[in-house]
């Protein structure tokens, strides 16, 4: 077998690849595989970014949930995630949100604004310009990091107001 062939199968592979993560274009909705896609990417990508140190043990991530409407357009939806990751009870979180926040900072398209809960936690909220959001919050005594966020809106055919996606 020529060394084309591998070649050009590696080619066809890489051009699919990549045309699957291409985003819909601009004025066509995302689908709500796009945009949960889209959002548990980020999440993941967050979640990469808790210092392995500092992490004990992934507690677990949604799956599937209720469709919410879209602040921007009630005929779109957002697909609401979440995840809880445990951490050392001594971890400094501030530095921890900090740092995240100074990574997140360098992405395109990304905002990020540092606040805390009423009970004086500290919190990290990114946002991007599609609209898909992403939260961390320090809980329970700051022991846990819950990520919350929704993704960007979508159209939804056939949507069951009853059904979790």
């Amino acid at each position: 077998m020529s060394r084309r062939l591998p070649l050009a199968v590696a080619a066809v592979a890489l051009v699919a690849t990549l045309t699957a993560c291409q985003q819909p274009t601009e004025g066509t909705p995302m689908t709500l595989d796009e945009a949960k896609s889209d959002y548990l990417a980020a999440q993941a990508e967050l979640r990469a970014s808790i210092p392995a140190e500092v992490v004990l043990e992934d507690l677990g991530t949604v799956e599937t949930a209720a469709l919410l409407p879209c602040d921007a357009d009630p005929e779109l939806f957002v697909w609401p995630g979440a995840m809880t990751v445990s951490i050392a009870p001594d971890t400094d979180t501030d530095a921890v949100l900090d740092e995240i926040a100074a990574v997140w900072a360098a992405k395109e398209g990304w905002t990020q604004e540092r606040s805390a809960t009423s009970g004086g936690a500290p919190t990290l909220d990114l946002a991007r310009g599609d609209g898909l959001s992403l939260g961390v919050a320090a809980l329970e005594g700051e022991t846990v990091l819950q990520i919350s966020g929704f993704s960007p809106c979508f159209a939804m055919v056939d949507y069951d107001p009853l059904e979790k996606y």
